[in-house]
């Protein structure tokens, strides 16, 4: 049996799931086996906390429409998240204890059994600070269970149509750990990498902010990308405050 049906066994399983879903890779193809193997029985929730990018969720909708599985959107504030407004060492267990308490809030008013997020077999446990919130609430992870890594998510991404996936990610990263964040704190560094990718189709940029100073970050290839850009980044940058502009791989 392809590990592809395994997955499938494994959910066919637990009888029916609610997938802690971002519109990334490892949430997607997770998502979308379940919508295959549990159709009447899965719900993809994506919960909207306040460190998410303008457009994430509509990005997150698309995929999941596109995928054909059931999706829930459920909207939290800063007061729903303690802890995370202050960006400081636990910021992920706070977002994730949120997001998956949501995601059991959503399961138990469909009825199903089980909350499921995407971690694959791949991830270190000990590099993803969410995983002891997971471990606390009774998460389970269907794609590390039967041996799901990486290539096997992108193999799965190819055949379902997702090869070009742009992922977002949590803004808090652009920051200093420690430094307050609001809402326009996440507005601003979203800003700055949209006015970039208006000058240059370079999709895993980051911009990391250290006051006025802006560290782009992005996979070698888009980094050349950038560099042949640069005069036109910089102009972008400059004209949102920054002073001093530098590029690094990213990692």
């Amino acid at each position: 049996m392809s590990k592809t049906g395994v997955l499938g066994k494994r959910l066919r399983e637990l009888g029916s799931v609610a997938v802690c879903f971002s519109g990334g890779r490892d949430s997607s193809v997770l998502a979308a086996v379940a919508a295959e193997c549990l159709p009447d029985s899965h719900v993809a929730v994506f919960v909207d906390v306040p460190v998410l990018s303008r457009g994430h969720a509509a990005g997150a909708e698309a995929v999941a429409e596109k995928i054909g599985c059931r999706f829930a959107y459920v909207r939290l504030g800063w007061e729903d998240v303690p802890g995370m407004r202050y960006n400081g060492p636990r910021r992920c267990y706070h977002c994730k204890r949120a997001i998956y308490e949501t995601a059991w809030e959503v399961a138990r008013d469909f009825g199903f059994e089980h909350v499921v997020a995407g971690e694959n077999a791949d991830d270190e446990p000990a590099t993803r600070p969410g995983r002891a919130a997971g471990e606390e609430l009774g998460i389970g992870y269907p794609l590390a269970d039967v041996g799901f890594g990486d290539s096997d998510v992108r193999d799965l991404m190819g055949e379902l149509g997702l090869d070009g996936l742009v992922e977002n990610t949590c803004m808090a990263t652009r920051y200093p750990a420690g430094m307050q964040l609001d809402n326009g704190c996440v507005e601003f560094a979203g800003e700055c990498e949209r006015a970039i990718l208006g000058v240059v189709d370079a999709p895993t940029l980051r911009v990391r902010i250290h006051g006025r100073g802006a560290v782009i970050e992005a996979y070698p290839r888009d980094l050349e990308k950038i560099r042949g850009r640069i005069d036109e980044v910089e102009r972008a940058l400059a004209r949102r405050g920054f002073a001093a502009v530098s590029l690094s791989v990213r990692k």
